[in-house]
């Protein structure tokens, strides 16, 4: 693994001063896709499971990790990281007017764990157009 994270440089303005000349920040520029066929294929290239058992584990931990994270519960990932769910609402002026129609936005958090952190210590940018 070369471990090169790509990322171009733009100019962002600040909305309330458009007048204002802007600064330049970086932005992670992606170099491809790894979907479940791919992330499949390196599995079985680096261990003893077939196909289609990882096939069949992968499947089964989507509908399991979705099902935790609707009935509230974290999901540790290893050293990788954990999900859990986020709420957004509008506000009340009172706790006992609140009720969940204030709710407005669900979001799933992801925050990296050991393994991650440290994988992302080792990253080298290399700047592209």
């Amino acid at each position: 693994m070369d471990n090169n994270l790509y990322y171009s440089v733009a100019e962002k303005k600040d909305p309330r001063n458009p007048e204002q000349e802007g600064l330049y920040y970086a932005h992670a520029r992606t170099k491809g896709v790894l979907d479940t066929k791919g992330l499949i294929e390196r599995i079985r290239n680096r261990g003893t499971v077939g196909s289609p058992d990882i096939v069949a584990v992968l499947i089964t931990m989507e509908d399991i990790v979705t099902e935790a994270l609707c009935n509230g519960e974290i999901v540790r990932l290893g050293e990788l990281g954990s999900l859990s769910l986020s709420v957004s609402s509008t506000g009340c002026r009172s706790k006992e007017e609140f009720d969940s129609k204030h709710i407005t936005k669900v979001r799933a958090i992801f925050k990296e764990g050991r393994t991650l952190r440290c994988g992302m210590a080792t990253v080298h940018f290399k700047k592209v157009e």
